[in-house]
């Protein structure tokens, strides 16, 4: 009798969780069919730019730009070619705000309920790189219902999934109860590594940071170990700086690939690309006469700034292994001549 009862009391609870699940299942789709939540995303970039309300505005004219540039439209084509793509870039070109509309494609298309990475030189930096993001979106007729500012625990949500200064959260039409996540964090290994379902990675001005060298490798390192499972795409753009870092690494083999004739895998080798002045004039970013007075203020600085150049200053720069032979062959001839060093050890500023 025991039994039986039991059995009931269970197959009573399993009756209600059932409902209960119906219930919270059609609540949530109610509340995202009420949403406005297109998915019909074009693959052209510049279509959705234009269904986004053109939201970029020239900095000296104040006018709405409605096209994209030249250069911007090529790199997404080189984005869509190849997974992992390294730009050098002058600074003032653009590149950047073309970055944050990639990040959105990939939030609205393929990675829709997963996370995506703006890694940014700084804190500060990251802040208003999140601040775009979002201003990008709410500020779309289309698409603004796709940002949550207001907690959806109607539709499964978690309290604390609704958008933050550094953490955007969309709505994913797909599985609502599994929202987008975009991440938006300054040079930290520990913030990178913390996060496990990574299907797109932005990579800006990373070159800019004050780190060292081995701190920017570990960064490096945490921030592409998060594609190892999505296997999702990663762009990297910075101005060129001093040749050393993992930028520098990676754009030394890269070149090391071609003079070697070595196919580029698209799927697992980094392409590099510079990015000028020169189509920043083409494409009237900015004009010639500003780039001559910038080449008068900046000297042997022009090049890091605005020729993707990490050889720039005119100076020579040496690598750690030109300086590993610790023998002076130069003393040593000399030393033969006069075998007591005394002789010679004898040294003044004179």
């Amino acid at each position: 009798m025991r039994n039986w009862r039991k059995k009931q009391e269970n197959r009573s609870l399993k009756t209600e969780k059932k409902v209960t699940n119906s219930a919270t299942n059609t609540s949530a789709q109610l509340i995202a069919s009420s949403l406005h939540l297109p998915t019909d995303i074009p693959d052209d970039l510049q279509k959705l730019y234009e269904q986004l309300g053109s939201p970029f505005f020239h900095s000296l004219t104040k006018k709405q730009i409605t096209k994209l540039s030249k250069l911007q439209k090529e790199i997404w084509k080189l984005h869509q070619t190849h997974r992992l793509l390294l730009i050098l870039k002058s600074q003032k070109i653009g590149i950047s705000s073309l970055c944050i509309l990639i990040t959105l494609y990939h939030a609205l298309t393929d990675c829709m309920g997963m996370e995506l990475i703006i890694n940014a030189q700084s804190d500060e930096q990251a802040k208003e790189h999140a601040q775009d993001f979002r201003r990008i979106l709410s500020g779309s007729e289309k698409y603004k219902d796709y940002l949550i500012t207001t907690a959806f625990t109607s539709m499964g949500l978690l309290k604390d999934e609704i958008t933050k200064v550094r953490t955007i959260y969309m709505h994913n039409p797909k599985n609502p109860t599994m929202p987008t996540k975009i991440i938006v964090v300054g040079m930290s290994p520990g913030a990178l590594l913390s996060h496990k379902r990574v299907g797109f990675i932005w990579s800006s001005d990373s070159t800019i940071s004050q780190l060292t060298a081995k701190r920017k490798d570990e960064v490096w390192a945490a921030m592409l170990s998060r594609l190892a499972n999505s296997l999702g795409p990663a762009i990297v753009e910075c101005p060129a700086r001093a040749p050393d870092g993992p930028v520098y690494d990676t754009w030394e083999r890269y070149q090391n690939q071609l003079e070697n004739k070595i196919k580029i895998n698209p799927k697992n080798d980094f392409f590099c690309y510079k990015f000028k002045y020169q189509l920043g004039i083409r494409d009237k970013f900015f004009t010639e006469e500003f780039i001559e007075s910038e080449k008068r203020r900046l000297g042997p600085l022009f090049g890091t700034f605005y020729g993707a150049d990490f050889f720039a200053s005119g100076a020579t720069w040496y690598k750690e292994e030109h300086f590993k032979n610790k023998t002076d062959y130069a003393t040593e001839l000399l030393l033969s001549f006069h075998p007591e060093d005394d002789l010679i050890s004898d040294v003044t500023d004179d």
